[in-house]
């Protein structure tokens, strides 16, 4: 599973693993950065001969997009659920709390700063359950919410999404129009595969 931890926008640390194994650490320069090339490789076996994980998702095995059907306002607030679909030939492990940005028609990226947390009882994850395997062809999400009661926070706009999985693995999509409705963002729950309907 990876997590950032955000205590502030200069530091993050990120703790990854996916089904077994241990997790590893590590300290990125900064919680957004471009898109890149390498790939990484798969754990090897483990010491009691249990097949190797496969390798986390790589931005360029993953497309994005807006959930049309889980999308839309809840009891005061708006809940946005983003898909990647792997693309990849290979299976994938997704799961954490990618830093989210939004990037200006100028390309100046700017944070956002959801209130990124595992916990349920604070973020609900649906229609993902936690990090897991995402195979060639499936879905995995990430939900978001925004405060729309009570919120005096205007909004902003921008022409892309920047969601950064780990350092040099930034997926851009287009940005999603409900993101923009309330300047009072809220949660975000851990990405991994789709497992409800």
């Amino acid at each position: 599973m990876t997590h950032w931890v955000l205590g502030s926008c200069l530091a993050a640390v990120v703790l990854t693993a996916c089904q077994s194994g241990e997790p590893t650490v590590t300290l990125p320069a900064s919680p957004v950065q471009s898109a890149g090339t390498a790939t990484p490789t798969a754990s090897a076996p483990s010491a009691s001969g249990a097949p190797a994980r496969p390798a986390e998702c790589t931005a360029a095995s993953l497309t994005g997009s807006v959930d049309p059907v889980r999308t839309g306002p809840v009891m005061g607030a708006e809940q946005v659920v983003l898909l990647f679909r792997n693309i990849g030939a290979t299976p994938c492990c997704l799961g954490g709390l990618p830093a989210m940005s939004g990037i200006t028609s100028g390309g100046r990226t700017v944070p956002m700063h959801f209130m990124a947390t595992t916990d349920p009882g604070y973020a609900n994850p649906f229609p993902a359950n936690g990090p897991g395997v995402l195979a060639p062809g499936a879905l995995g999400a990430l939900h978001l919410t925004l405060q729309l009661n009570g919120c005096t926070k205007r909004g902003a706009s921008y022409q892309d999404l920047a969601i950064t999985f780990r350092p040099g693995q930034t997926l851009t999509m287009r940005f999603p129009s409900q993101l923009a409705l309330s300047g009072c963002l809220g949660n975000e729950a851990g990405a991994g595969p789709v497992t409800q309907a």
